[in-house]
C-alpha cells in the first residue's frame, strides 16, 4: 500500500525469531482496513486473531452511568468494536460496548459501568475476547491488507521485537520481559 512505513519489526537476533502463521477475523476486521507490521493480534475465542485494543479514558466510567470518552488518539482506538466487552488494563470489568462514535470516542455501554475508572486510566478489550497471553499472542511481520477470502498472515510468537506505538505497555507484560527502551523480547 502506498505511503505506509513501518519500523523493523524484529530488531536483532533475526535467527532467533520464530514466527507463525494465523487466520484474521474477517468480521472484525473489514475488506478496507490495512494492519502494519508491528500490529499485535490477540487470540479469540473461535481460534481466529484480531488486534488488540487499548484506549485512554478522557471522560471518566462511573458505575452510576453508561456513558464514557475515549481518546480517539490513543494509537490502538480505532480497534475496539461495538458489541466488545472491555475491562481496565488490570482487569476491572466496565462492560459491553453497546455504541462507540470513532470520530469522538463517545460511548455507551449495555448497562451501568461495573466499575469506577478515571481520567488516564486506559481499557482494553477484555481478554477472553482477544488473549494477548503466550502462545496466543502474535506480532504481526508484515503489514496486512484485508482481502477477502484470504486473510492469512504471519506473526511472530517469539524473537526481540522493535518497541513502537503499536506495542503497549500492558501488552508487553503480557507476552514478553522488557530489555531495553526500543526492544523487548517476545517468549512462547
Amino acid at each position: 500500500m502506498k505511503g505506509l512505513k513501518s519500523k523493523s519489526v524484529v530488531s536483532r537476533l533475526n535467527h532467533l525469531a520464530v514466527a507463525l502463521g494465523l487466520v484474521v477475523s474477517d468480521v472484525v476486521h473489514p475488506e478496507t482496513e490495512v494492519l502494519p507490521a508491528g500490529t499485535v493480534m490477540g487470540k479469540m475465542a473461535n481460534g481466529k486473531h484480531r488486534a488488540y485494543a487499548e484506549a485512554e479514558v478522557s471522560v471518566a466510567f462511573s458505575n452510576a452511568a453508561v456513558g464514557f470518552t475515549l481518546d480517539v488518539n490513543s494509537p490502538l482506538f480505532k480497534h475496539l468494536r461495538e458489541g466488545d466487552t472491555i475491562t481496565a488494563v488490570d482487569g476491572t470489568p466496565l462492560g459491553v460496548i453497546s455504541t462507540l462514535n470513532m470520530a469522538t470516542g463517545v460511548g455507551t455501554l449495555g448497562a451501568n459501568s461495573a466499575n469506577d475508572l478515571a481520567i488516564g486510566e486506559k481499557v482494553k478489550i477484555a481478554s477472553g475476547e482477544c488473549s494477548i497471553a503466550p502462545g496466543d499472542a502474535r506480532v504481526l511481520a508484515n503489514f496486512l491488507e484485508a482481502d477477502f477470502p484470504r486473510l492469512d498472515a504471519v506473526g511472530y510468537v517469539e524473537g526481540y521485537i522493535t518497541i513502537d506505538e503499536l506495542i503497549t505497555d500492558h501488552a508487553i507484560s503480557q507476552f514478553g520481559v522488557e530489555l531495553s527502551a526500543d526492544e523487548f523480547r517476545m517468549k512462547l
